[in-house]
């Protein structure tokens, strides 16, 4: 008997064709579903460019303190060094890779948790390869009026210590009224079960916004506006390949699980808003 699984690795297998972009089946897929996975999209020399220079960077980064970055315990929240990172290159670090006192238990390329959040912006090899001939007609084709690209970030799911990222909606952080934001998901090594790929609850989107993280008071919030009960148990995981592409509508509940493998799981994501909503003043992230 086909499981879940199976039918949905069979249906969301698309390709990106380098003169058409996206078929509408594609597109029809990615409104019912809340995602859409595109095979083939980023030549495997590109991914190893990119990945190249995430680490270099990562190496390079002069810091004064080092910031955890956990979606469990949420220490960033409170850390200028983060909430000021919307113009800056900066890193952020495995919970399980710093000690007590700050310092951290492994070589920097193997403790860092992603670099953030305007490599699009300053960087020359990933600004590059956000003013490419595909990734352009790829925005040109999404359901976006007026796209604008806000918020850049490599993920590295480093082995053993690769941290959990609990469901969540990309809207919740980056709201729009109404609600546009899009993630761009870039797989620069094959993303699986056992190294922490995405999972992904299919027409999730279609319940609407949960939650939103927002200054309240000058202190940032996670704020309730509908209790929403995800079914977890109806989540699939997004198997991909390296160099796939994985588009991700802004209300889709979406999570990772911790990698407990020996392999890391490498990814670079983009997020865009379109400019004719409303961009709300109390949003975390505010760039210039």
């Amino acid at each position: 008997m086909e499981t879940t699984v199976q039918k949905y690795n069979e249906l969301q297998q698309f390709t990106w064709n380098q003169q058409k972009g996206l078929t509408h089946d594609a597109w029809r897929f990615y409104h019912k579903n809340g995602f859409l996975v595109v095979n083939h999209f980023v030549a495997e020399q590109t991914c190893q460019k990119l990945k190249k220079q995430a680490f270099k960077i990562a190496q390079d980064q002069q810091q004064q303190e080092t910031v955890v970055f956990s979606t469990t315990h949420r220490q960033h929240d409170k850390s200028r060094y983060f909430m000021e990172s919307a113009n800056d290159i900066r890193c952020f670090y495995e919970e399980l890779a710093v000690a007590k006192d700050g310092a951290l238990t492994k070589q920097k390329q193997q403790a860092i948790n992603k670099i953030g959040h305007a490599l699009h912006r300053f960087d020359p090899v990933f600004k590059q390869f956000v003013e490419g001939n595909s990734i352009k007609q790829l925005i040109s084709q999404l359901p976006l009026v007026s796209p604008k690209m806000i918020q850049s970030m490599v993920i590295f799911k480093q082995p053993y210590i690769g941290g959990e990222v609990g469901c969540h909606q990309d809207a919740t952080f980056l709201y729009t009224e109404p609600s546009s934001v899009i993630g761009l998901w870039f797989a620069l090594e094959d993303a699986t079960v056992d190294n922490g790929c995405l999972h992904a609850i299919p027409g999730g989107h279609q319940q609407g916004l949960a939650m939103r993280y927002c200054n309240q008071n000058g202190e940032m919030q996670m704020v309730e506006l509908q209790n929403i009960q995800w079914e977890l148990n109806a989540a699939i995981p997004l198997e991909v390949k390296q160099g796939s592409l994985i588009i991700l509508h802004g209300l889709l509940p979406h999570f990772s699980e911790q990698n407990y493998s020996s392999r890391s799981r490498l990814a670079l994501t983009f997020h865009l808003i379109d400019t004719q909503c409303n961009y709300l003043a109390d949003n975390w992230l505010q760039s210039v």
